[in-house]
């Protein structure tokens, strides 16, 4: 037995000599309690990026599922594009999708001749 207690106590020694003992000082405590809520702040922020993130992730799904849902009473939603088309008339309408414009002519094809 007295050969344990010795080998601990050179273990407790060795682990003293290690680690030299820190002298306290007035600004100690108040330099423990500013490393502390360093670590607090960052972990406050990494909490509320989790919940933000979650909160988007959730928010995103519900409109992706509301947008996939159908409607009840068989109505249909009307887009904006749907809803102007309806106030034009005809002409207006060949001007809005079928605007052309002329060829400019550095856009002409080219012939590059080998050496």
């Amino acid at each position: 037995m007295m050969n344990l207690e010795q080998k601990l106590d050179n273990l407790f020694a060795a682990y003293r000599s290690a680690f030299p003992e820190v002298e306290t000082s007035s600004t100690f405590v108040p330099g423990i309690w500013q490393k502390i809520e360093a670590r607090r702040r960052t972990s406050i922020l990494k909490l509320w990026t989790r919940n933000f993130i979650a909160a988007s992730a959730a928010l995103c799904l519900m409109f992706g599922l509301f947008l996939i849902s159908p409607v009840p009473g068989g109505a249909h939603l009307a887009y904006y594009l749907d809803v102007l088309d309806a106030d034009h008339d005809a002409e207006i309408r060949a001007d809005l999708y079928l605007i052309q414009q002329p060829a400019p002519e550095s856009a002409a094809p080219f012939l590059v001749e080998e050496e």
